[in-house]
């Protein structure tokens, strides 16, 4: 399910990528990558609010959780909290070093 929640987003077809992203965190809810995966997909419908729920769920499975971490800094520089979003960002260069594509988003929160 997670190679058609890419190719549905890739696609713009963002309804069948949630149908997706859902079924695959209903199958292995376990995984904190999936639940990131359902987190990018309702932030690209607007949905910030279940976006956040769900990157926070990631997280709180697991703390150095990449993916959750950089979605939550999206979430948080879109309502705002430009402090909240840099210290997501920050945490995931922490994970990744200096080739994280966090950086590009630390940026950004920079320049606003």
């Amino acid at each position: 399910y997670a190679g058609l929640v890419l190719i549905a987003l890739e696609l713009h077809k963002l309804t069948e990528g949630e149908k997706f992203a859902r079924r695959l965190v209903e199958l292995e809810p376990e995984k904190a990558e999936y639940r990131s995966m359902l987190g990018s997909v309702l932030m690209a419908q607007g949905m910030t609010e279940e976006a956040e729920e769900t990157f926070n769920k990631a997280i709180a499975m697991q703390d150095d959780c990449v993916p959750g971490r950089a979605g939550l800094g999206h979430v948080l520089m879109e309502k705002g909290d430009l402090a909240g979003a840099e210290k997501m960002f920050r945490s995931c260069l922490k994970e990744e070093g200096a080739t994280s594509p966090a950086i590009y988003s630390l940026i950004q929160v920079k320049k606003v």
